[in-house]
């Protein structure tokens, strides 16, 4: 490893004083997980595999490498399917994006396909085969990818992955994240995600010139219509914040027939964003 690419990194971070001490530190821990004197992890021997890529003699070794979930990808991983010289194949929607608290990034937006494809159900049916450990099933996908098959037959065995999944409940609780490939017929979503007003009013705390901005001659509020807060929402650079969006639609589309949803999350005619006092104080805006 190089420690002064590592002592730059930290740097950074917000680390300068610090940066020399802490990459002596990553240095003295990685090589005490080399060497066993740690219990090594998966983050451990993937990232080892990263930076001993060249050496193993694989890059070459396939004819094509596929990347699934192309929209939450680690760094580490990316760096190792981009060291392939090989067809490479990414999947995603980055509509899905839930995982930038990881630390995972979108390679999707920076692949550069020659062609793109949209996912298909054959992709859901392998999903539940795998989550119901359903060997049967999943060999028929096998199958299916093969030799292909008609339209009865498919619905059929799409019909039993569902049936199999359920394992004889109707009912399932789980969170946006561990749904995420699923469909159900009815869907009643929680009150936990964060609402339009709640996404829009972080979005001006966090940047106060949008008062500014937006402020239409209304003294103590900024007010926007309906039809405006597609622009509002484009103004958005924090990953995470985008991501309570992603999450809110990952939950709401598993379903396939109805929905509940809470009426917080329902598009209002126009929102109504008090303006902060200390602006205010300041004649920020007027």
């Amino acid at each position: 490893m190089d420690r002064a690419a590592i002592a730059v990194f930290v740097s950074g971070q917000g680390f300068g004083k610090q940066a020399d001490r802490i990459a002596d530190f990553i240095l003295r821990v990685f090589y005490a997980l080399k060497t066993s004197n740690l219990k090594i992890d998966h983050n451990f021997y993937l990232k080892d595999f990263q930076l001993n890529f060249k050496t193993c003699g694989l890059a070459g070794a396939y004819d094509a490498i596929l990347l699934d979930e192309g929209q939450d990808v680690n760094p580490v991983i990316l760096s190792i399917f981009n060291q392939f010289r090989a067809r490479k194949i990414m999947v995603g929607d980055r509509h899905q994006k839930i995982y930038g608290f990881r630390g995972a990034i979108n390679a999707i937006e920076n692949f550069a396909a020659d062609q793109t494809l949209f996912r298909d159900y054959l992709d859901r049916l392998e999903e539940l085969a795998e989550r119901a450990m359903d060997m049967e099933i999943a060999a028929c996908v096998k199958l299916i990818r093969r030799y292909g098959c008609d339209r009865e037959f498919f619905q059929n065995l799409y019909e039993k992955a569902l049936k199999n999944f359920h394992n004889g409940s109707n009912k399932y609780l789980g969170t946006a994240h561990s749904t995420k490939g699923l469909e159900f017929d009815t869907v009643k979503m929680a009150d936990d995600f964060r609402s339009p007003r709640e996404l829009l009013e972080q979005l001006f705390r966090d940047d106060p010139s949008l008062y500014r901005k937006y402020w239409n001659n209304c003294e103590e509020m900024v007010v926007l219509p309906r039809l405006e807060l597609r622009e509002v929402f484009s103004e958005m650079n924090d990953d995470l914040l985008k991501e309570e969006i992603n999450l809110l639609y990952v939950g709401m589309t598993r379903a396939k027939e109805k929905i509940g949803i809470p009426w917080k999350y329902r598009i209002a005619p126009e929102y109504e964003i008090e303006v902060p006092k200390k602006l205010k104080d300041y004649n920020y805006i007027g």
